[in-house]
C-alpha cells in the first residue's frame, strides 16, 4: 500500500472529549448495541442539558445522585432526537454483513449468546436516534486479533475522517453484558441488570478524566465478585472491555502478529509483557461496575509462556527486547499485581511512572500504520 501523501501524515490532528466505541462480534447482535449506543447517546444529550450532573463517585462507589429510574428518561422514550456527540460506534461483523434485520431484530443463535442477552436486558431502550455518529464493517474469515487490528485501521481513518482524536478507543466483544450497583448506598445487593444504565454509568466514567487516575493508560472492568468499594489497578486484565486512553495507543497497539493457528490469547500475552515492562500496574478498574461475557465461541486457545515469549520477540524485539522481563506466569495473569486505594487520586499515587525508555514503542505502531493504512500515526 501506497503511503499517504507527506503533509497529510504529519498532520497532528487536535484531542475531542469523545470515546471511539469498537465492538467485534456477529451481525445478530449489533441490534442489542445498537440500542446501547442510542441509549448513550440519549443520556449524553440529557447530562448536557441538566443543571446539575446526575452521576457521581461518592465515597468511592459509583452512584446516581438522583434516583435509578431517572436514567431511563421516560419523558424521551421513542422520541426523534439529532446527536451532537463528539464520540462515534463503529459495530464490526465477521459472520455476515449488519442488515437491516440486524438493526430491529436481536436474534442470535449461537451457543451461549441467547441466556446472556435475555438475562441482562436493556431496560429502556426503545430510542429512535437521528444521528451520523455510527457505521458499521464486514471483516469475514478474521481472528480476534486480526479483528481488533482491522478496527485499529478503521479508528485510524475516522480520525483522518473527522479531523480529531478521540479520548479514548474502547473495544469491547459484542457478547460483553454489565452490571452496576446503583443508589448511595451502593451495597452489593442494589444490583441491576439493566445493561443501559450500567453501560451509562461506565461511559459517563470515561467522560470524566478526573475520575480515573492520570496515570492509568487503560480503564477496564471487573468480570467476577468484587465486593470490595477500593479502587483497584493492575497490569494485566481481561480484554473483553478495553479502553484505551488516546495518548498511550502508540506504546500498547497494536495487538501482536500471529502465526496461523496461534493461540489467540497470545495477542493479549504480549500486550500484558509490553504493560509489565513499561506501565507497571496502570490499567484500572471501576468499582460498582463489572462485565461478563458468557458466548464462549470457539477459537484457537491456549497459554504458554514460550509462544508469549516467542510472539513478544518477534513483534517487538527490533525496538525492544521485551521478552526478557517477561519469563514468570505472573507476568502473564489477570491481576497478578493489583494495588488497591480508597480514592482514584490515592491510586494515581500508587501506580509507577512510565518506563522511559519504552518511547520507542511508538516507532513500532508509527511503522505499522504506514505498512498497514499508509498513515503516520501518533
Amino acid at each position: 500500500m501506497e503511503s499517504a501523501p507527506e503533509e497529510e501524515q504529519n498532520t497532528i490532528l487536535p484531542r475531542q472529549q469523545g470515546i471511539l466505541v469498537m465492538v467485534m462480534g456477529e451481525a445478530c447482535n449489533y441490534h442489542r448495541w445498537h440500542l446501547l449506543w442510542n441509549s448513550f447517546l440519549m443520556h449524553e444529550t440529557k447530562m448536557e442539558s441538566a443543571t446539575s450532573t446526575p452521576f457521581a463517585m461518592k465515597d468511592n462507589r459509583v452512584w446516581s445522585q438522583s434516583t435509578t429510574s431517572s436514567l431511563h428518561y421516560p419523558n424521551v422514550t421513542n422520541q426523534e432526537y439529532q446527536s451532537k456527540s463528539n464520540s462515534f460506534f463503529v459495530y464490526a461483523s465477521y459472520d455476515e454483513p449488519v442488515s437491516a434485520a440486524n438493526v430491529s431484530l436481536g436474534s442470535c443463535t449461537s451457543a451461549g449468546d441467547n441466556g446472556a442477552m435475555d438475562k441482562h436486558k436493556c431496560c429502556n431502550c426503545s430510542y429512535n436516534a437521528t444521528n451520523t455518529s455510527s457505521s458499521t464493517i464486514f471483516i469475514p474469515g478474521t481472528t480476534w486479533t486480526q479483528g481488533r487490528n482491522k478496527l485499529i485501521e478503521e479508528a485510524l481513518h475516522l480520525e483522518r475522517r473527522f479531523g480529531q482524536r478521540y479520548d479514548y478507543w474502547l473495544f469491547l466483544d459484542d457478547d460483553a453484558v454489565f452490571k452496576c450497583r446503583n443508589g448511595p448506598d451502593a451495597v452489593m445487593k442494589n444490583i441491576t441488570h439493566c445493561n443501559d444504565i450500567c453501560w451509562n454509568e461506565f461511559m459517563d466514567v470515561l467522560k470524566d478524566r478526573s475520575l480515573v487516575p492520570e496515570k492509568a493508560t487503560t480503564v477496564t472492568l471487573h468480570r467476577g465478585k468484587n465486593k470490595s468499594k477500593q479502587h483497584h489497578a493492575a497490569s494485566n486484565a481481561d480484554a473483553m472491555v478495553a479502553a484505551f486512553k488516546r495518548e498511550y495507543v502508540p506504546y500498547l497497539l497494536p495487538y501482536a502478529t500471529l502465526n496461523v493457528g496461534e493461540s489467540q490469547w497470545t495477542s493479549q500475552g504480549v500486550l500484558y509483557c509490553v504493560m509489565w515492562n513499561c506501565f507497571k500496574q496502570s490499567t484500572y478498574f471501576i468499582p460498582n461496575i463489572k462485565a461478563r461475557n458468557k458466548a464462549h465461541r470457539p477459537y484457537e486457545r491456549g497459554w504458554n509462556i514460550s509462544s508469549f515469549q516467542a510472539a513478544t520477540a518477534r513483534n517487538y524485539d527490533q525496538y525492544m527486547p521485551l521478552h526478557r522481563g517477561c519469563d514468570e506466569s505472573k507476568h502473564y495473569e489477570q491481576m497478578s499485581d493489583v494495588v488497591n486505594a480508597s480514592s482514584v487520586k490515592e491510586l494515581d499515587d500508587l501506580i509507577p511512572a512510565k518506563n522511559q525508555s519504552c518511547d520507542v514503542l511508538k516507532q513500532h505502531f508509527s511503522d505499522w500504520a504506514v505498512q498497514t493504512v499508509g498513515l503516520t500515526a501518533t
